[in-house]
């Protein structure tokens, strides 16, 4: 047998045809193939990524955690300010539970005044005392001209009783002279003092209405601002929500 047909029964044999091609490799059929099909094996699924803990990021962001914290603590200190004449219990102590519980915080009209006072008496200006300071201004006017309306009733209905009383005196001409004398006499006093007190009261209305007509303006442009405001803190809100 010549040795290219020993090259060619071994199947292992390195063999160029040519000077420019390149060799060719030749590996023995194996037993388990089969011709026109083939088999994938081992082929394994991906993994799954693992979730990403935040929390354990932040722990490990030591920088991180002191901004949260501090960012946290004077969100704190500040609510605190602003709801300080409600009861503990009833304060919100983030921003997101201030949102939450608004309604019922302004439907508390008690601890609402007492915190519109607090601020009234701030000696620095949060950007709406002149707005409160007129709200408050128009809610004690109108407590005055309850107060005021109340007492001219009660005394008028003081001197009608007494308009009766003689009346009644008038009535009966056994009543002594000197008894009459006296009853009108006080009537008198009671005619003077209501028409003294319905001058004062008067001229005191002409002030209120004068003032609550200012109020009326200031309270009108105190909504407005206030709207503006509310808008500006949820926008500021949203802003810092995102940034955590």
């Amino acid at each position: 047998m010549s040795s290219q047909s020993q090259d060619f029964a071994n199947p292992l044999t390195l063999y160029a045809t040519t000077p420019d091609s390149s060799p060719a490799i030749s590996s023995p059929p194996h037993s388990h193939q089969r011709t026109g099909s083939f088999e994938i094996k081992n082929i394994s699924k991906p993994k799954p990524k693992p979730k990403r803990n935040h929390t354990a990021l932040s722990e490990e962001d030591p920088a991180m955690v002191a901004g949260h914290r501090a960012r946290m603590k004077d969100e704190f200190y500040l609510l605190e300010g602003e709801w300080r004449e409600y009861p503990w219990s009833a304060r919100p102590k983030t921003r997101r539970e201030e949102l939450q519980m608004l309604p019922r915080l302004c439907n508390d009209f008690e601890s609402f005044d007492k915190q519109m006072a607090r601020l009234d008496r701030m000696p620095n200006d949060p950007g709406l005392l002149s707005q409160i300071r007129a709200y408050m201004n128009e809610r004690a006017a109108s407590l005055e001209r309850k107060r005021e309306e109340a007492e001219r009733q009660k005394r008028w209905e003081g001197v009608s009783r007494t308009i009766e009383g003689v009346k009644e005196l008038l009535r009966h001409d056994d009543t002594p002279i000197k008894q009459r004398g006296e009853e009108i006499r006080e009537v008198s006093r009671e005619v003077r003092k209501f028409s003294q007190d319905v001058h004062r009261q008067d001229q005191g209305s002409r002030q209120i209405e004068h003032r609550a007509d200012n109020y009326g303006y200031e309270v009108r442009s105190f909504g407005m601002s206030l709207a503006q405001r509310r808008r500006r803190i949820h926008q500021v809100r949203g802003e810092g929500r995102n940034t955590f």
